[in-house]
């Protein structure tokens, strides 16, 4: 059980960074992922709860949680939006090709 509660405090460790960087992040993307982390750390530290005290019925309230957090996951990324530098396309890019069909 000393591993258990070794990995609750490294989890909350885990969730403290996530809070961190989910209020000082510097773009929604950051705030996104921190709002993820935050979200599995959740989950992990109740599925080592749930061992420490020896209660199963908790894996199925984690399994719920997780596919329920995987579509808010996907909610929370049509939020924010695809960057044109994830698409691979830059400004200047577009500013050449519209150069070419004008001409």
């Amino acid at each position: 059980m000393i591993l258990v509660d070794l990995a609750l405090v490294l989890v909350a460790i885990g969730l403290l960074a996530a809070i961190y960087r989910g209020l000082r992040g510097p773009t929604a993307a950051d705030r996104v992922v921190a709002a993820e982390l935050g979200f599995i750390a959740t989950v992990c530290a109740l599925l080592l709860l749930s061992i420490r005290l020896e209660f199963d019925a908790v894996l199925d309230i984690a399994l719920v949680a997780v596919l329920i957090g995987f579509l808010g996951t996907l909610g929370l990324v049509r939020l924010v939006g695809p960057s044109s530098a994830h698409t691979g396309e830059s400004e200047a890019g577009r500013a050449e090709t519209d150069g070419e069909d004008s001409g």
